[in-house]
């Protein structure tokens, strides 16, 4: 799936770089995306309770985790975070783009072909 991002359409999640980043294996894909499924929603509970130092670094986990699976957009406004004031709303938007994105990932490779 594509995304406008500001003037270049970058896709939610770089396939190529999660298969690079699992080698290939389809096992090994499902079980990160199911583990990032489970962490991103609790990253962004804490991210929303967090003030100063502890806010950027639970930005800095949530921005480490959606690189390991080419979820760029998401890692660049977690990075943003990171770094300065961003509203929750925001971000938010995006993990429920990414989120949905791995879930349509997921169902497409239980049923490979349909």
């Amino acid at each position: 799936m594509l995304r406008d991002y500001g003037s270049v359409m970058r896709p939610i999640i770089d396939l190529a770089h999660l298969d690079e980043q699992t080698f290939g294996d389809a096992e090994l894909r499902q079980e990160i995306l199911s583990m990032f499924q489970v962490q991103v929603p609790l990253l962004l509970k804490a991210l929303e309770a967090a003030n100063g130092d502890a806010r950027a670094e639970i930005a800095h986990r949530l921005k480490g985790s959606c690189l390991a699976i080419g979820a760029n957009q998401l890692a660049d406004a977690a990075g943003l975070i990171e770094n300065t004031p961003v509203t929750e709303r925001d971000i938010q938007s995006l993990a429920d783009a990414t989120l949905a994105e791995v879930a349509e990932i997921l169902a497409a490779s239980k049923f490979p072909g349909i």
